[in-house]
C-alpha cells in the first residue's frame, strides 16, 4: 500500500496529488492550513507590486495632487 494514497475517510482537498488539476467549473483551491502563511505573505507582495505599478502611472501622477489621497484609495481598495 502506497503513503501517497488518502483514506476514504479524508475530505477532497486531502486526495493525492494527482488529483490536482485545474477544473475550469471549480472556484474553489483547497489550500493546506500549514501553506496559508505562504500563500498570504505571496499574495501580499502581489498586492504591494501591482499597488506600486499603479502609483507609478503617469495618470494617477497626474490625477492625484498629494501622497495623502492615493494613500487614501489605495488603502480603501486593500481593506476591501
Amino acid at each position: 500500500s502506497s503513503s501517497s494514497a488518502s483514506p476514504p475517510s479524508s475530505p477532497h482537498c486531502l486526495s493525492p496529488p494527482k488529483s490536482i488539476t485545474i477544473d475550469p467549473n471549480n472556484d474553489f483551491v483547497c489550500i493546506p492550513k500549514k501553506l496559508m502563511p505562504v500563500i498570504g505573505a505571496r499574495i501580499n507582495d502581489w498586492l504591494e507590486r501591482n499597488v506600486n505599478f499603479a502609483l507609478s502611472l503617469s495618470v494617477i501622477q497626474d490625477t492625484l495632487e498629494n501622497d495623502k489621497d492615493k494613500y487614501l484609495i489605495f488603502s480603501r481598495v486593500w481593506h476591501r
